[in-house]
C-alpha cells in the first residue's frame, strides 16, 4: 500500500512539473524592428518608416521621413495600450504558417521588412505591397502611422 501511495504521489508531481515547464517554454518576444520603404512608390506623400518596439524595456521609437524634401521628417512612439495589443497579437500568431517573403504583382508598392526577435530565435519577413498575411496587415495598421 505504501508503495502504491508513493507511486501515485510521484506520478502526480511529475505531471504537475511537466505542465509548469511547458508554460515556461513559451517563446519570449523581446523586440520587433521595422522598416517601411517607400522607395520607388509613385507618391511623395508616403513615408519611409524605421523603428523598434522593445518589449523588454516596454518602449518604442519610430522615425518617419519623406522623399519630398518639403515634407518634414518626424518621430513617434506607440502608446502602452498599442504596445500591449501588438505584443498580444504577435504572441497569438502562428508564425509557422507565414512565408518569409510576400510579393504583390503590382509595381511601385511600398515594402515592409519586419524582424521579430525572441529569446531563442529571430525571424525576418519581407512584404512587398503590404498585402501579406492578415496578422501582418494588423501589425502595419498599428505601427505605420
Amino acid at each position: 500500500m505504501k508503495f502504491k501511495s508513493l507511486l501515485y504521489l510521484f506520478l502526480l508531481l511529475s505531471a504537475s512539473c511537466s505542465s509548469v515547464s511547458q508554460e515556461k517554454s513559451k517563446p519570449v518576444l523581446l523586440k520587433i524592428e521595422v522598416h517601411l520603404s517607400a522607395y520607388g512608390v509613385e507618391s511623395d506623400h508616403i513615408p519611409s518608416i524605421r523603428g523598434i518596439v522593445d518589449f523588454e524595456a516596454d518602449s518604442s521609437f519610430f522615425q518617419r521621413s519623406f522623399y519630398n524634401p518639403a515634407l518634414k521628417a518626424s518621430t513617434y512612439s506607440l502608446s502602452k495600450a498599442e504596445r500591449d495589443s501588438l505584443h498580444k497579437m504577435i504572441n497569438q500568431a502562428d508564425f509557422t504558417k507565414l512565408k518569409l517573403v510576400y510579393k504583390n504583382n503590382t509595381s511601385d508598392q511600398p515594402t515592409s521588412t519586419i524582424t521579430f526577435t525572441w529569446k531563442d530565435r529571430q525571424l525576418k519577413i519581407e512584404d512587398y505591397g503590404l498585402k501579406g498575411a492578415p496578422v501582418l496587415e494588423e501589425i502595419y495598421r498599428l505601427i505605420y502611422k
